[in-house]
């Protein structure tokens, strides 16, 4: 009997398959492979030195022929025990994703031979104690959450105080009190790119935040901008809700014409599910150091 298991992370040298539930113009996305005759979504190994967001580009592609396309990673699962078509003794595990695909190009030669899209999802599937699991996950944490919105500070100044006493309570000390009031008084009004602040809302409580700024108080000060101050209250944890703050800070960067955006943290294995490369260590004035990472916009 097989049992599927989800995880919020893992580290990522563990991650040996992406697997990609996706949707186009509304309707589920199936492939059927040249030697069944049942549906599957899209998914594949991970190759030696790639990116497990790169194993999910490729794999979609190459089984969907999907252009362009949104990919958001939804959690880590894993998926023991034997069938005909699946013997895992051992727990592996792979990275779930949502696909909301733009536009469908003409397959490409792979071992597919062809693309579906339903309505409602079709019964005669190729792993039918494992798919519906996925979809359901991904319904729960990517499908069903547009009630969560993002308020950028600069553009709802009303916002400014409710920030203020949010980020404080979450990152300030009593020596810094002043550093995030000041910074985030000024972002509304300033002519520069930076900074900017947003706070995520459930309707109308505060359930997370984020910054973009020039430094993270940190040795790199020839890399910017910076994500900073990123963080999800803990109930709320586990629904990728903190890639919507990531995405948000990746878009107004991209728009404002920086090619790259950084962040520092202590976490391994976190953020590169979201496309960031660890680059080296910095160091901050205090004494301490943490780990670099960035992206290409």
């Amino acid at each position: 009997m097989l049992e599927v298991k989800f995880y919020d992370n893992i580290d990522d040298n563990l991650l040996k398959f992406a697997v990609i539930v996706a949707k186009h113009s509304g309707k589920w996305v199936f492939c059927k492979h040249k030697d069944r005759d049942t549906y599957e979504v899209a998914g594949g190994h991970r190759e030696d030195n790639e990116k497990i967001i790169d194993t999910a580009k490729r794999e979609l592609y190459e089984e969907t022929g999907a252009g362009e396309f949104d990919l958001v990673p939804v959690c880590v699962y894993s998926v023991t025990g034997k069938t005909r078509l699946i013997d895992n003794s051992a727990e592996t595990f792979g990275m779930l994703y949502y696909a909301d695909i733009k536009s469908l190009k003409s397959l490409p030669e792979s071992e597919m031979e062809g693309v579906y899209l339903f309505e409602e999802l079709p019964l005669n599937l190729t792993y039918p104690l494992i798919q519906p699991l996925l979809i359901k996950k991904v319904e729960e944490q990517i499908l069903n959450t547009k009630e969560i919105k993002i308020i950028s500070i600069r553009e709802n100044p009303e916002y400014k105080d409710i920030s203020i006493k949010y980020i404080q309570g979450i990152w300030a000390n009593e020596k810094s009190m002043k550093v995030y009031e000041d910074c985030i008084t000024n972002c509304i009004t300033t002519s520069s790119p930076l900074p900017q602040w947003y706070l995520l809302m459930d309707e109308n409580k505060v359930i997370g935040c984020a910054g973009l700024i020039t430094n993270d108080f940190i040795s790199r000060m020839d890399l910017y901008p910076w994500v900073s101050s990123l963080y999800i209250e803990k109930e709320y944890r586990g629904n990728d809700y903190g890639n919507i703050l990531l995405e948000q800070a990746k878009k107004d960067a991209k728009k404002n014409g920086f090619s790259n955006l950084c962040l520092c943290t202590d976490h391994i294995g976190f953020y590169e599910h979201y496309g960031f490369e660890y680059i080296g260590t910095g160091y901050h004035p205090w004494g301490e150091s943490s780990r670099i990472y960035c992206i290409s916009l």
